[in-house]
């Protein structure tokens, strides 16, 4: 397989992963850091969304450094930015968080830089 579709592959499992832990940790709420908080760690990382988030990051690792083993890494590590706008679209859709001009056009930007270092 190509080591860049290796790339997306890591890149989407990290997707799942941030959005499987927002989903968790909006269920639980806020985290404050006071005596509990070590209480509060254990619970969140208990939490099934959590732990899925976790098991997601790990696959991606897993399918990170084979891509490493196939791309060069000043081609690898810019792709990583493709998580940044399906995280966008991500958040957009199905978290219902505001879209704004600024992060359109920041998106817009990354797109351009992807496609210039891709070349």
């Amino acid at each position: 397989m190509d080591g860049k579709y290796i790339v997306l592959i890591s890149i989407l499992f990290n997707v799942f992963g941030q959005y499987s832990m927002k989903f968790g940790m909006t269920k639980f709420g806020v985290v404050e850091f006071n005596k509990n908080i070590f209480i509060t760690l254990f619970k969140i990382f208990t939490l099934p969304h959590i732990l899925l988030g976790l098991f997601f990051y790990g696959i991606s690792a897993i399918f990170w450094i084979i891509a490493l083993s196939k791309v060069e890494l000043s081609v690898a590590y810019p792709m990583l930015s493709i998580g940044y706008i399906l995280i966008i679209l991500i958040s957009y859709f199905f978290l219902k968080e505001p879209l704004g001009i600024y992060k359109i056009i920041g998106t817009l930007l990354i797109i351009c830089g992807i496609y210039f270092v891709s070349k």
